[in-house]
């Protein structure tokens, strides 16, 4: 609301048409048009308008999956929704979660960091082979990189998603509350 932003008629129609009815995917493609418009953002003078013309709207819209903060809200309940389809088993969801962090631009080795953290967290003793498998996982995308390294990444969330699931170990943070509160 801080800034002027003046769209063509044609830019708001092409927006409304290509989101369906969704207000979240247009409201996210119209910040991302307002901040790929100026040369730099936020704008210095913020009297000046923001002009948002056909072609940014179809950038914008291109990119609509690619407005992945990975410093704000968004990204945390991107990566929160990754982790509870892992937990709650649902193979799909997880691979759709972990395609919006990757065309959004997330760090593979933050993804693999969360992945190691839910083998042994949410799959734990339910399926032993979990730690190593994401662990290999982790190491060939180390050794391959991008692109080819998200069948790594696929392959890691498929294992832990389709994993018997158990929170054992989460008895150690018990014990050591124990320990703590008794000034043990």
């Amino acid at each position: 609301g801080k800034y002027r932003v003046e769209m063509d008629a044609d830019a708001l129609d092409h927006l409304v048409d290509t989101c369906g009815g969704d207000a979240r995917t247009l409201l996210n493609a119209l910040e991302l048009a307002v901040e790929t418009s100026t040369e730099h953002f936020p704008p210095r003078d913020l009297s000046e308008p923001i002009r948002i013309d056909r072609r940014a709207a179809e950038d914008s819209i291109q990119k609509k999956v690619v407005l992945y903060d990975k410093e704000g809200d968004y990204h945390f309940d991107t990566i929160s929704a990754f982790i509870k389809s892992i937990r709650g088993s649902d193979p799909d969801a997880a691979l759709y979660w972990l395609a919006r962090m990757v065309r959004g631009g997330e760090d593979p080795k933050y993804i693999f960091r969360r992945l190691l953290v839910s083998a042994s967290e949410d799959v734990g003793l339910g399926d032993p082979q979990a730690l190593p498998q994401v662990q290999s996982a982790a190491a060939a995308y180390d050794r391959v990189g991008l692109p080819e390294g998200q069948y790594f990444l696929a392959q890691a969330t498929l294992y832990l998603a389709l994993a018997p699931k158990s929170n054992s170990t989460l008895g150690y943070f018990d014990a050591l509350a124990v320990q703590e509160d008794t000034g043990g």
